[in-house]
């Protein structure tokens, strides 16, 4: 299902069109937030003011196929709600630059070989985290109206979110400094493998 985001602020059917003013709308929208928010829409140029679709996939069993593998929004399209699209695509670069670190690029095999060893490593946290923006911008968009005042004031009153995203957080975290710790000690050792015989990977 798609849907256009205002500012996070809102969603609309995206299959109706939108006829109406975007400053107005996201203005209108946020006066309930606390500021700085509605003094940025006001600060802001009406013709600067954009929508655009948000379109929820489900994760990709292959990302790579032959010498050619996808990374970032490709692979694994993250909706803004949980901040970190942008984030994993910066990881994804980086590990599939350490696990295609000393392979020989014209060999095939070798070349396949990196490409499932740095999908089998990332699918399960990207999963993850796709997923759970997925859930929250259900929550925050997507509640039927009448459970919206329960929403709120779960969301309002309880740790709900805290024990959801805030408490499972720092354990993401820490997996992702052991991912990198393997695949810098990997890197390492090519280069000390490298050095030894004479040359760099």
């Amino acid at each position: 299902m798609a849907w256009l985001e205002w500012w996070m602020l809102d969603a609309f059917d995206a299959s109706r069109e939108f006829t109406g003013d975007l400053h107005s709308t996201a203005t209108s929208l946020g006066q309930a937030f606390a500021r700085p928010l509605p003094q940025l829409i006001a600060a802001t140029d009406s013709a600067h003011v954009q929508h655009w679709m948000i379109r929820d996939r489900k994760p990709l069993k292959q990302w790579s196929k032959g010498r050619a593998t996808l990374v970032g929004g490709a692979a694994h399209p993250t909706s803004p709600y949980a901040g970190y699209g942008a984030g994993m695509a910066t990881e994804d670069g980086y590990f599939i630059g350490r696990h295609l670190a000393g392979v020989d690029l014209s060999d095939y095999a070798a070349v396949r070989q990196a490409l499932d060893a740095f999908e089998a490593r990332r699918k399960p946290h990207t999963v993850r985290q796709s997923q759970q923006a997925y859930v929250l911008g259900q929550v925050f968009h997507h509640a039927p109206r009448a459970l919206q005042p329960i929403r709120d004031a779960i969301l309002d009153r309880t740790p709900l979110m805290q024990k959801v995203v805030g408490d499972s957080t720092p354990g993401s975290i820490l997996s992702q400094l052991g991912e990198i710790d393997r695949a810098e000690a990997r890197f390492t050792a090519l280069l000390g493998l490298g050095e030894a015989h004479g040359s760099t990977p």
